[in-house]
């Protein structure tokens, strides 16, 4: 069977930074007790040097291997508007449809880095992976199933697709310190900053209600109410394309209806939310506003997700790809903290390869279509040209 070289590139990848993500849990169980206790100044020093080592190495690698890409996608899009961009501010077009803030950030890169579109690409891709590692690391109870999730679920790759977007979650994954915490004015000033790189992040305007108890009222309203618009979507319509018209997107009705979302993606965003309603019972007994907020997040990506089953693959899955990486911490904390030691790693064994399956086939259309290499990559040096 033909499998690309990117194929096997990509696997390769999965591999090196999810045997990183483990050693890294390797590392903090040895020496937990002694992190958690008082004195050992020097030793704590040594070991969280060593943590963070780690996680660079993680960063690093992803990035270089995202950041440094000449093809794929959108790719050539984002490169060549680089290139012919306005560097006067007078240009910037402060309507949130043409995202300023993006505008903003490559004005800057132009003026001040570099006009070498590649840096535009492994700037936004070392500022997103950061800022989705540094997550991983502050929230995940499981750091190298975590990074194996955040590479299978596609999480990863969407960001060589969707540059405008990933960052823009990216940037609310630090805003959702602020909601856990329910410090609503920082929350909505990086909010606001979101929406200027890609518009859609006004989806998260909704925060403040799903900080509460997973699997309440609210969350079985955004359960119900994504079945009724998924299974009567024609109705809706009208209502989308006002939405939509709020924010200067230009759909037609035409363009909302399409051929749908694989099932199998929709299955991957149900995970997390078949998990966490089976573990209802725990998580209303642990009563974390950080776990309630990663729950109602996956569903809420579930919700969009199904929405796309029935519309256009595009914007409706593009809408639940913010929440997927909330998914991340989710399932993990459900596998490794709400089932049975003896049921666990059965499960594990079950959903890695789900996983790995559904990562090979984000890629098939590829493989189908017998392209070799849909990666195409720079040098480092040719960053300095």
């Amino acid at each position: 069977m033909f499998i690309p070289r990117s194929i096997i590139e990509l696997f390769c990848l999965v591999g090196i930074v999810t045997m990183l993500g483990f050693i890294y849990n390797n590392i903090l169980r040895s020496y937990e007790p002694i992190l958690m206790s008082e004195g050992h100044d020097a030793l704590k020093r040594k070991v969280s040097i060593q943590l963070d080592l780690i996680i660079y190495a993680i960063t690093i690698i992803l990035s270089l291997y995202c950041g440094l890409r000449t093809s794929f996608n959108d790719t050539w899009i984002y490169m060549s508007n680089f290139i012919n961009l306005d560097t006067s501010l007078s240009s910037v077009d402060l309507s949130i449809s043409e995202n300023p803030g993006f505008t903003l950030l490559q004005i800057f890169i132009k003026r001040f880095i570099s006009d070498n579109p590649q840096w535009l690409i492994l700037i936004c891709a070392t500022i997103t992976i950061y800022l989705n590692i540094q997550f991983i690391k502050e929230y995940s109870i499981n750091v190298g199933a975590s990074v194996f999730l955040y590479m299978t679920s596609c999480v990863y790759m969407f960001g060589f697709a969707a540059v405008k977007q990933t960052l823009a979650t990216a940037l609310m994954m630090i805003a959702f310190t602020f909601a856990v915490e329910k410090k609503w004015i920082r929350f909505y000033m990086i909010f606001v900053v979101a929406v200027s790189i890609h518009a859609y992040a006004f989806v998260f305007v909704v925060t403040p209600f799903f900080v509460r108890s997973a699997w309440g009222k609210w969350s079985y309203t955004v359960l119900f109410g994504s079945v009724t618009i998924g299974v009567l979507f024609n109705s809706f319509i009208g209502v989308f394309l006002k939405i939509l018209g709020a924010i200067n997107d230009s759909y037609s009705a035409d363009l909302l209806v399409g051929d749908g979302v694989s099932l199998y993606r929709v299955v991957v965003f149900f995970v997390p939310v078949g998990l966490s309603w089976l573990c209802r019972s725990y998580v209303k007994k642990q009563n974390d506003r950080m776990l309630n907020l990663c729950c109602n997040f996956s569903l809420i990506g579930f919700a969009f997700m199904f929405i796309a089953l029935f519309g256009n693959p595009v914007l409706f899955g593009r809408m639940g790809n913010y929440f997927l990486p909330f998914s991340l911490v989710t399932v993990c904390y459900m596998v490794f903290r709400c089932t049975k030691k003896t049921n666990r790693y059965v499960m594990v064994l079950i959903m890695g390869a789900a996983y790995l399956v559904y990562f090979y086939t984000y890629f098939k259309i590829y493989i189908d279509a017998g392209w070799d290499d849909f990666f195409h990559h720079a040098s480092i040096m040719d960053l300095f040209k």
